[in-house]
């Protein structure tokens, strides 16, 4: 049954409300009309317009009864045969392209992609013209920004961030590396202007190596050589798990040993840009024009480690803040009491608790704890 609405008058004789699942008087038109739901155009009016026998007056069918979800559940569909006029997606294109190997979303639209993507897909799948009952084979929702008090970003609050002006003021580089390096992936995450500032230093880090480039020895180190294989075996296995928080984490790590042994060569640089593209991609290919590559850093194979290399190992440290765990991150064994410090202060979790505070006191037990006490 229909959702019409009633042209003549606001009275609406009592055969047509009987007729009808819902009828509205012709004053509701112009609300709908004025606002975003109405959106045919003039050309498409003769087919909402129908006349009522019964009265020999016209009503307007209501065409809009979806949910915007509804209709951003099987867009997808159409992207390998957008151009068809005929049907909705070819059978045998449908065969090469689902189900989907993986597909990331925010959380607030998990409702969209798992009821309605579902049920049309199930749907079409019982219909034949899908040969795949799923249409993800992974589904992962995203984790959301909040704002820097917590709450979700929204203008009642005020507490959103321009990223425009974050750009400008911190770098594209920084601000990408930054929201990776927040928290894991399916976790919410609040804003820190401190914790951004901490990235941007830890890539203009990587920068200075260029600038530097005569203070260090071209000459290969066994440390660093086994700390680059080792890199390369965590952060390929942490990007295809989505960790990328700790896969940034360890380039940290990596950049403190390069300038502590001030040993780097030509051939650790470039697997340096190759690790750094993921997550800044103008660095990289900056490092990679002046390595004097001629193709594009995106485009170069992932570098692969050799198990034969790799000398550390890697160990769980807990951060404690005046005595009480707030965090716990996965580091190579062996390392300083300064190398931990300084990762632990770019830590978000971390962070949050010895701002704005002086540290009174560090305990340091190699590879078994981090005490900060602050005041």
């Amino acid at each position: 049954m229909h959702i019409v609405y009633w042209l003549k008058d606001d009275i609406i004789p009592d055969g047509i409300k009987d007729s009808y699942a819902s009828v509205f008087p012709s004053s509701k038109i112009h609300r709908i009309d004025a606002g975003h739901m109405w959106n045919h155009d003039d050309s498409a009016l003769d087919e909402l317009l129908t006349l009522l026998p019964q009265a020999q007056f016209s009503f307007r069918r209501e065409c809009d009864t979806l949910d915007t979800f509804m209709c951003s559940a099987f867009y997808f569909l159409r992207y390998p045969d957008a151009h068809n006029p005929d049907e909705l997606i070819r059978k045998e294109l449908a065969d090469k392209m689902f189900p989907i190997e993986f597909y990331s979303w925010w959380k607030e639209h998990t409702v969209g992609h798992l009821l309605y993507s579902r049920f049309i897909h199930k749907f079409l799948y019982d219909q034949g013209y899908l040969s795949s009952p799923e249409p993800f084979s992974k589904l992962v929702h995203q984790w959301m920004v909040l704002g820097a008090d917590g709450r979700k970003m929204w203008k009642r609050y005020n507490n959103w961030v321009d990223p425009l002006q974050v750009v400008d003021k911190y770098w594209a580089d920084a601000v990408r590396t930054y929201m990776m390096f927040m928290w894991p992936v399916e976790s919410d995450k609040p804003w820190s202007d401190t914790a951004l500032n901490g990235v941007y230093k830890f890539l203009k880090r990587i920068e200075r190596l260029l600038e530097t480039w005569g203070d260090i020895s071209f000459e290969q180190d066994d440390d660093v050589e086994s700390l680059f294989h080792e890199t390369i075996k965590w952060m390929t296995y942490d990007l295809e798990n989505l960790k990328f928080n700790t896969a940034v984490s360890k380039l940290m790590i990596l950049t403190n040993k390069v300038y502590e042994r001030k040993a780097i060569t030509k051939d650790q640089l470039k697997m340096l840009a190759q690790l750094i593209a993921p997550f800044a991609p103008q660095l990289a290919e900056n490092l990679w024009i002046w390595l004097e590559e001629t193709t594009d850093v995106h485009f170069s194979h992932w570098p692969v480690y050799d198990e034969s290399k790799i000398q550390a190992k890697h160990i769980v440290l807990p951060i404690q803040i005046n005595w009480k765990v707030r965090w716990k991150t996965e580091i190579s064994a062996g390392l300083t009491e300064s190398e931990v410090l300084e990762i632990a202060q770019w830590i978000e979790n971390v962070a949050k608790w010895i701002d704005g505070k002086e540290i009174k006191k560090v305990i340091w037990i190699q590879d078994k704890i981090l005490n900060l006490i602050v005041a």
